[in-house]
């Protein structure tokens, strides 16, 4: 930490005017929500593995992964994009606010910035970034199996589903994991 700071103090005295101070302060927030969003995951994914853990005491609320989420989504709408000079930082950010705002259930604002993103790494030519753009392409798969499981569960949750309503609410849960499957394969292991 103290070295970005070093740094920050560095690259502020060496920019010329206020032309360098916008993107190393957005370049500062977007570690930030790096950070966020990695303590966010974590969090997220120890919650879905605590019920298979035997004799879990340590439950995780939900909620305090939707705030860090949310602290993230905050982070990149207002002190990162409108910061950043370099379209490989914004591509990450894009990214980080796609998939925040799909864990937040924000489906439309998510498939918004994954295509926004998506849009970005095309027109800039990017070489870099390669798991972004993964991300940035799978987002609407995701959010499809999203919503798609909901309206399986809220079904379920009135009652028993016979065998050709499950079928037909689970078609579009393994129609968006197809996509998925298929983008991962013509992107390949890189």
């Amino acid at each position: 930490w103290r070295v970005l700071v070093l740094l920050s103090v560095v690259l502020a005295f060496a920019c010329s005017g206020a032309t360098c101070i916008g993107p190393v302060q957005g370049t500062l927030a977007l570690r930030e929500a790096q950070d966020v969003f990695n303590e966010a995951a974590l969090l997220t994914h120890k919650r879905y593995a605590e019920p298979f853990a035997a004799k879990s005491t340590d439950v995780v609320p939900p909620e305090s992964a939707q705030e860090k989420y949310a602290r993230v989504v905050q982070l990149v709408n207002t002190e990162v994009l409108n910061a950043l000079d370099r379209d490989d930082l914004r591509v990450n950010a894009w990214a980080l606010l796609a998939f925040s705002e799909w864990q937040l259930k924000h489906y439309a604002q998510a498939n918004i910035a994954a295509e926004t993103g998506k849009d970005l790494y095309e027109r800039a030519g990017l070489q870099t970034n390669r798991r972004d753009y993964g991300m940035l392409l799978i987002l609407r798969g995701l959010v499809k199996h999203s919503q798609a499981y909901e309206r399986y569960q809220e079904e379920r949750a009135k009652g028993f589903l016979n065998i050709e309503t499950a079928e037909r609410l689970g078609q579009p849960m393994a129609e968006a994991l197809d996509n998925i499957d298929e983008i991962n394969a013509r992107l390949g292991k890189d």
